[in-house]
């Protein structure tokens, strides 16, 4: 492709069929009201299953110019440009391990989909909350415990848990094996810099209201403007 596709919340949702590669292929958008031009990118989309594999690449405002390192290293641009938005959600639980249930509900509502994964800090990590993950058949990857910034990550031991071991216990062995690890790890690129853009980027620290209905509002235009600084950066850059 000429030039890079930016994909601003695209959800995919639509009626399932199977592709014939072996994965489930959607045909049809579930939006009715839908765009030309999202009917055109998903059609594109379509006839890439099983055929191609789509470059992307996350665009961040930070460091080196990624698109440009990537063109002169390769000759071509990536075909997906990624970008993180925020959802603000106010949340007055001391702790978060009663808010996964309802942030995996937001997920489904706003893509049309259960999502496969879900990575989560160890604010999200209880019996109960695992529990739940394994009934709705999603594959976890919850920290049980905070740890300290540059400290080793804790190696996996040899051998099988012992019998009548607790979910935490098998999701923390989960986190020590290779695999696991590099798949929370990727956490600090898709969740952290949200709010490392606002605090020290845009030197938004503290909350210049009182009251939780004040303070929900400033927080919700604080979403607000990240997303459309998000927004018309990618634009007219």
């Amino acid at each position: 492709m000429g030039k890079s596709v930016i994909l601003l919340l695209v959800l995919v949702s639509g009626t399932g069929v199977d592709s014939g590669f072996g994965q489930t292929s959607y045909k049809k958008l579930d939006n009715p009201d839908a765009s030309p031009e999202a009917v055109a990118l998903y059609k594109y989309l379509q006839d890439m299953v099983g055929k191609k594999i789509l470059s992307g690449q996350m665009w961040a405002p930070w460091g080196i110019d990624e698109e440009e390192y990537i063109l002169k290293t390769t000759g071509k641009l990536p075909a997906v440009k990624g970008v993180d938005f925020i959802h603000g959600k106010d949340n007055q639980d001391e702790v978060r391990r009663e808010q996964m249930e309802p942030m995996v509900g937001i997920i489904k509502k706003q893509s049309g989909k259960k999502p496969k994964e879900l990575l989560a800090d160890s604010g999200y990590c209880s019996e109960q909350n695992l529990k739940y993950l394994e009934k709705k058949k999603i594959d976890g990857y919850v920290a049980t415990h905070r740890q300290k910034h540059g400290q080793p990550r804790e190696t996996c031991k040899r051998g099988p848990l012992p019998r009548g071991s607790t979910r935490v216990e098998r999701m923390n062995r989960k986190l020590q094996t290779r695999a696991g690890a590099n798949i929370y790890a990727a956490r600090k690129s898709i969740v952290e810099p949200v709010f490392g853009q606002i605090k020290h980027a845009r030197g938004y620290r503290r909350f210049l209201m009182r009251g939780i209905e004040k303070v929900k509002a400033e927080w919700a235009l604080v979403c607000a403007t990240h997303n459309i600084l998000k927004m018309y950066r990618l634009i007219y850059s």
